[in-house]
């Protein structure tokens, strides 16, 4: 499991009815009546369109890239499963942010057949400028 995760609610959007009806149904097919491949509750509704991992500074980069890696090969495998054949042709990659303390960096992963491939060190992975300045908004 990540850290955290944004995750689309189409059935918030009086635009997406559709979209959200299909997703429903979906979902309501799946096993653990998941949009996901996770049963964690607050996941359940809507799909996931960023995991983001975070550890300390002094912690394992090597853990977070194979926790991430090992979250998202699972999301890969279940979007094969839901999806309409070569529908996943257009969907290039997974994005995901890996926070190290103050460093964050953005990485994806993508398929290659039946194989999950990318995050550091197959992707190269691009850090996302000096967060260290961010203030919390009210």
């Amino acid at each position: 499991m990540v850290d955290f995760a944004i995750y689309l609610r189409p059935q918030q959007c009086v635009q997406e009815t559709e979209a959200a009806a299909r997703l429903q149904s979906l979902r309501l097919a799946a096993p653990e009546l998941s949009a996901n491949h996770t049963d964690m509750e607050a996941l359940l509704q809507g799909p996931i369109t960023i995991s983001i991992e975070t550890k300390r500074e002094n912690d394992s980069v090597y853990q977070a890239d194979l926790q991430m890696g090992t979250w998202q090969a699972a999301q890969w495998k279940m979007l094969t499963q839901q999806a309409a054949e070569n529908s996943l042709l257009e969907l290039a990659f997974l994005p995901c942010l890996l926070i190290y303390g103050h460093d964050w960096t953005f990485a994806a992963s993508s398929r290659s057949g039946t194989k999950t491939v990318g995050l550091s060190p197959v992707f190269p992975a691009y850090p996302l400028p000096d967060n260290s300045r961010l203030t919390v908004w009210v």
